[in-house]
């Protein structure tokens, strides 16, 4: 059933039956004292001999005989090679296997292999013995566990923010590592990049993870994206003296510049101005009337109805319905504020 034969050689009063008893093959000699007897064994099909020839003297105490005969017995050579396996860093050794060349083994080999969960990526020999296996003529060839890099997923989220506002701080993330592991065992952290800067426009731009390293992970980049979106408008509401002077929008961030009112150019009338706008409306108070009161002449009676821009200068006499003349600003008459917008 093996593909081999098995035979006895010697002179013409000896011959031999070859069984198969329990996986080892049995040869029973008939033959005269002092007969030489060789055991030989070929390969069935291609007549191979076999390197196993073994020669017996039939003697007293190995005597064979038509009335007694000797049984003799020899085993088929076989090679036992392991199976060579891969797996990853972090992961258990997978089930060690061998395969078998030759006649069937009686019982079984050992194998084993000194790396474990832990143990770095590297080529680790798989050793092989005996273990209970009781044929004589048996080769062992041992095999090689192969330790790889284990898949570690390197990635960012996706992050928003207006345009003109500063890139916030990018957050890299992990997947996949071993053995409790994190990224102080890195040799090399990634590093994160992005194209936008806070002068930007509007848009969508890639944020890159990569240049990590590591002696047992392989990494897998994910990139994340970065929207910079248009900001939202305010509104201002200038209040001068109680009374509203004007409103503005702006877009959130934009630099406040308030309004100028002529003749006041070197006074702070607004108080509490932020630099820039915010994200909500504000209001902006300003105080005009005491500055004015200060700088507004008294006016004799003839002059009453007299128009005063707030340096002091008479600009003209003239009527209240006459100011549309006037350009924007604040005018005193009659030491009353008069805006004409």
């Amino acid at each position: 059933d093996d593909g081999f034969a098995i035979g006895a050689f010697c002179g013409d009063e000896c011959r031999g039956v070859a069984e198969l008893i329990d996986g080892r093959y049995y040869l029973t000699v008939y033959g005269n004292d002092e007969d030489a007897i060789t055991l030989k064994a070929v390969k069935a099909h291609t007549l191979e001999l076999l390197d196993i020839s073994e020669t017996f003297q039939l003697t007293q105490e190995a005597y064979g005989s038509r009335v007694s005969p000797l049984r003799l017995s020899t085993d088929f050579p076989t090679v036992v090679t392991v199976t060579n396996i891969t797996r990853e860093y972090g992961e258990q050794n997978p089930e060690l296997a061998y395969t078998i060349d030759g006649a069937a083994l009686r019982g079984i080999p050992q194998l084993s292999c000194e790396a474990d969960q832990q143990s770095a990526v590297g080529e680790y020999p798989i050793v092989i013995d005996k273990g209970s296996v009781e044929n004589m003529n048996v080769t062992y060839v041992g095999g090689t566990l192969t330790v790889t890099k284990a898949p570690l997923t390197v990635y960012v989220d996706d992050y928003s923010r207006l345009e003109g506002e500063e890139n916030p701080i990018f957050t890299i993330l992990y997947d996949g590592f071993k053995n409790g592991e994190t990224p102080d065992v890195l040799i090399e952290a990634p590093t994160v990049t992005t194209d936008a800067k806070t002068g930007s426009p509007m848009g969508e731009y890639d944020i890159i993870v990569s240049d990590g390293d590591a002696q047992n992970y392989e990494f897998i980049y994910v990139n994340g994206k970065l929207t910079v979106t248009e900001p939202p408008s305010y509104t201002i509401t200038y209040v001068l003296d109680g009374e509203v002077y004007t409103t503005e929008t702006l877009k959130y961030g934009a630099t406040i510049v308030p309004p100028v009112i002529s003749g006041l150019e070197d006074y702070t009338i607004w108080e509490d101005v932020p630099e820039t706008m915010p994200a909500k409306d504000i209001t902006i108070y300003g105080k005009a009337k005491e500055i004015i009161d200060s700088l507004t002449p008294n006016p004799s009676p003839r002059e009453r109805g007299a128009v005063y821009d707030l340096s002091g200068r008479k600009m003209f006499n003239v009527q209240s319905s006459m100011f549309n003349g006037l350009k924007n600003g604040i005018y005193i008459q009659n030491g009353r504020k008069v805006a004409v917008k």
